[in-house]
């Protein structure tokens, strides 16, 4: 930095700004401390900045797989489009690494300070919310929430405007799944850890959705209608009890990421997984005979996949 450069930053009227005590939940982000995280927030370039705000729809201490993180950036198109998405959105995590605003803890997985996840809140109050919402509210995480129907009410109102929606397997999550139809925009939704078999047929009324997330649930099969979310980008069914991928799958031409890593019940993928030429990530392909009408995958549907990187389990 040049001599004008700290000048400027010691100037700079940020360091009179103290956070009212009632707007954050630590004490810390107070006093002198938040003028200096806010100064760092401020010379980000302005892509980063909504990148950065967005971590907060994590819990404070959360293990943030970098891939699932980039892939939610990509739905709520936080990344410029008609660029190397992938390329890029590395580089943007290592701009934020770089600028100490996030913590690295191994090549798959980054974490927030508390005093960072704090800060990031504080600056998206009006569009992040925890357990509750308000008209502004866009983004819904329900980590954690031990009593959702105290909740139900408040969120189900203001539903049609959240475009993110964070749940697991200990937010009473069958609560607000009778009512997907209320979150009619929808761009990310994860139901990671889910216990139910299957999923509603409402999800087809989804169509917005980009990002799926799945993994670790104990759904076993997919409903036809899946078909209509022709949006879809990730679906992540990694860790799954899924047991078999219907034809409609095939529908999905906006698909660029399936994970099925560690799917040990997945016995049947219907033919038609060749036409989803986007893919990027499959990580597992099931070559199988025919299961009465519906014909099997075969191992000739790999051959339009031509954008497919990383590693590729073929059984059958």
């Amino acid at each position: 930095m040049s001599r004008e450069d700290w000048k400027s930053v010691v100037d700079s009227k940020i360091w009179e700004w103290k956070t009212p005590a009632a707007s954050s939940s630590s004490t810390e982000i107070g006093g002198d401390i938040l003028p200096g995280l806010m100064l760092s927030y401020e010379d980000l370039p302005y892509y980063l900045k909504s990148c950065f705000v967005y971590c907060c729809i994590y819990p404070k201490d959360y293990e943030i797989k970098i891939g699932s993180l980039i892939m939610q950036w990509v739905a709520h198109r936080l990344i410029e489009v008609g660029i190397d998405v992938e390329a890029t959105t590395n580089q943007y995590i290592e701009d934020l690494i770089r600028w100490c605003l996030i913590e690295e803890i191994d090549l798959k997985s980054i974490k927030f300070h508390d005093i960072l996840h704090d800060l990031a809140l504080y600056i998206g109050a009006r569009e992040y919310g925890h357990a509750s919402t308000t008209e502004h509210t866009r983004h819904l995480s329900l980590h954690g929430v031990h009593d959702a129907e105290a909740h139900k009410h408040n969120i189900l109102e203001t539903a049609n405007k959240v475009c993110t929606l964070f749940a697991d397997s200990n937010s009473y999550l069958q609560v607000y799944i009778e009512h997907l139809t209320n979150f009619k925009w929808l761009r990310v939704l994860s139901l990671r850890g889910c216990e139910m078999d299957e999923l509603p047929k409402s999800i087809e009324y989804l169509s917005f959705v980009k990002y799926l997330d799945q993994s670790k649930s104990k759904v076993r099969r997919w409903p036809s209608s899946i078909c209509r979310l022709y949006n879809l980008q990730t679906l992540d069914l990694n860790y799954s009890k899924i047991e078999e991928l219907p034809k409609e799958m095939g529908e999905l031409c906006n698909l660029r990421y399936l994970g099925l890593k560690w799917t040990w019940e997945l016995k049947f993928i219907a033919e038609g997984l060749g036409k989803l030429t986007n893919l990027r990530t499959l990580h597992r392909f099931v070559a199988c005979d025919d299961k009465g009408d519906t014909k099997g995958c075969d191992i000739m549907e790999l051959k339009d996949l031509n954008k497919l990187q990383e590693e590729l389990s073929i059984q059958g």
